[in-house]
């Protein structure tokens, strides 16, 4: 056919394709100095950022387009029929998210409203005001705000935690979580992995305030933040190695009495154990340790001036759970009921979260045996699973709900999950097909209202 073309036409296409290839050469070019840019050393926790960024602004496209579809092909909705955007973000305001507009519309008005903690309405609030005056849109904007801010530290500790995994690696096995669409929605969920994030990091890097300050907004946001409390004890008395022997043995005491500040941390043999700062050293376990217990007992003194009962929000918790707030036995319950009854949507749904449930207490075992996780990891998933299972909640459609959303905060077991799929190919398959195939049938009974529909 080209020998039939005249001259002309041969010389231009010659011609666009010489300029095709200067333009992709450029632009290759320009992307390695980038690359090389952010990849400096001073400057990689900014290539870590952009990626996390990258990655949020994936999932939220593919969040978008599949409460679209969501919305289309439910029953008796014809397909050409046009989608408002108010139903699209409307679709995400199930469950929980009208206790937290309602908060943020009107406060607490009355007393089982307590059970919801007031940090995430209270930035909703400030989000309405960016979003038109809208408490819904507003809400939506600040889940969609922690969940960046989530990505970005998960991406860092990643990095700072095992620095032979890809935080690309991490953050794809976080996002394939079958509850990580969570993170959209009108809940709590986005700002507590955030904040959680935000600690873990922290606390590593040693910035024991900074730590402790997002421990107390975490408080102020869910229940679960008591988990953090012991690994943040352990993690700062081994980083003044507090847990050695050798530490007390050489401890000269003297120099407690008199109040010589020395600091083991910066101690140029650290061979020789010497005895943590006489002042700084125990007010920063005191706000390592009561930063979380502080922020329940400001909120407890909010609930004592405003019904009267200092503990109305435990009551309003146990109410909204149909029992204890640490109490495990309706977890096991109902999963028991799942595999002797009837195989029904919400017990189809009981039988996959208890699964999941199991296999991340078997991948924490298998990670503490090993020693790939740390002493203060291992502590803190082991009392957020414990917290998880005391989430189940027995009179919704989505009884398990809660307990899935509780271990997104489980983010050193995701780490830990990221290095193993990059050593097996077979289970990096698995957990992000399996992963996503799950997250797409549970976001779908979610945005249908909690009802599957045939």
């Amino acid at each position: 056919m080209s020998e039939h073309m005249p001259p002309r036409r041969q010389v231009t296409l010659a011609t666009a394709q010489a300029a095709t290839y200067r333009w992709l050469s450029a632009g290759r070019a320009a992307l390695h100095c980038v690359r090389a840019a952010i990849s400096a050393p001073e400057h990689r926790w900014r290539a870590v950022a952009l990626r996390a960024g990258v990655f949020w602004l994936i999932t939220r496209f593919v969040l978008l387009g599949l409460t679209y579809y969501a919305l289309v092909f439910r029953p008796h909705v014809p397909v050409e029929q046009v989608i408002p955007s108010r139903l699209l973000y409307a679709a995400w305001l199930h469950g929980d998210a009208s206790g937290y507009l309602a908060i943020a519309a009107h406060g607490y008005e009355t007393p089982h409203l307590s059970a919801f903690l007031p940090l995430y309405p209270l930035l909703a609030r400030v989000g309405a005001i960016f979003a038109g005056g809208s408490v819904a849109a507003g809400a939506l904007l600040v889940s969609q705000l922690a969940a960046l801010a989530a990505f970005i530290a998960l991406a860092l500790l990643a990095a700072d935690l095992r620095p032979g995994t890809s935080p690309a690696r991490a953050l794809a096995v976080f996002v394939a979580y079958p509850f990580a669409f969570m993170l959209a929605a009108a809940t709590n969920d986005a700002l507590f992995v955030a904040l959680v994030a935000g600690v873990l990091l922290l606390a590593r890097l040693g910035r024991w305030r900074w730590a402790a300050v997002c421990a107390f907004l975490a408080g102020l946001t869910a229940l679960p933040a008591l988990a953090l409390v012991i690994p943040m004890v352990w993690m700062y008395g081994q980083r003044r190695q507090w847990w050695r022997a050798d530490y007390w043995r050489g401890c000269q005491w003297w120099r407690i009495a008199e109040g010589v500040r020395r600091t083991p941390l910066r101690n140029e043999r650290a061979d020789i154990p010497v005895c943590a700062t006489v002042w700084r050293a125990p007010l920063e376990m005191a706000m390592v340790a009561l930063a979380v217990p502080a922020a329940l007992a400001v909120y407890a003194l909010y609930c004592w001036v405003r019904f009267g009962n200092a503990l109305v929000f435990v009551g309003a918790q146990s109410a909204a759970l149909g029992h204890g707030i640490f109490d495990v036995r309706p977890f096991f319950a109902l999963t028991w009921s799942a595999l002797t009854g009837t195989l029904t949507p919400p017990q189809a749904q009981t039988l996959v979260g208890a699964a999941l449930v199991v296999t991340m207490c078997a991948a924490i075992i298998v990670a503490a045996r090993r020693g790939d996780l740390p002493m203060a990891d291992t502590l803190y998933l082991l009392v957020l699973l414990y917290l998880s299972l005391a989430a189940a909640r027995p009179a919704q459609p989505q009884p398990l709900a809660g307990s899935g959303s509780v271990l997104l905060a489980a983010l050193p077991l995701f780490v830990w999950v990221a290095r193993e799929c990059e050593r097996r190919s077979w289970l990096d398959l698995l957990v992000l097909g399996g992963g996503f195939m799950l997250q797409a049938l549970f976001a779908v009974y979610f945005l249908n209202g909690g009802v599957l529909r045939p």
